[in-house]
């Protein structure tokens, strides 16, 4: 078997999107498998993404593998790290944590990536390091699949 170059290359995750899943109040309708490996998100009139606004390059993605008795066990992670502290960015945690999401993660080259799905959501966590060479806070978005992320379109 012989693998062939790939020209899709994911360089640093340039924005992040989120989408309230909250069962009273949703932005999403519907995620649609193309069948084709790609995931299409309807909206709700009047609703769309939302920016997490961060530093291009303070945001890492990764995704791994593990083999399980049932399968392979996909786990995304994103961590963004934002520096110092401020009212307006602990407000905004606040009302992502503990919140189902959709995330859309957006690569350079235009590549785009769905974390989370209507069954199986993503959830904020976040964490403040201070000490006398830094003071920022970590989020976390942690996801389990038994598929690799699937491209958006």
């Amino acid at each position: 078997m012989s693998i062939n170059k790939n020209s899709i290359i994911f360089l640093p995750l340039l924005k992040i999107f989120y989408a309230y899943l909250d069962k009273y109040d949703s932005d999403v309708e519907s995620v649609v498998e193309n069948g084709d490996k790609t995931i299409s998100v309807n909206f709700f009139a009047g609703r769309d993404w939302k920016e997490l606004y961060n530093t291009t390059g303070s945001a890492d993605f990764e995704e791994s593998e593990s083999e399980k008795d049932e399968g392979i066990l996909y786990t995304q992670t994103i961590s963004i790290n934002f520096p110092g502290d401020s009212n307006e960015n602990r407000t905004k945690f606040e009302e992502l944590r503990n919140k189902p999401l959709l995330l859309r993660l957006v690569f350079t080259e235009g590549y785009e990536k769905l974390l989370g799905n209507l069954e199986n959501p993503v959830f904020l966590t976040k964490k403040q390091k201070s000490s006398n060479f830094v003071n920022t806070y970590e989020i976390k978005f942690k996801h389990n699949s038994v598929e690799p992320l699937p491209f958006l379109v």
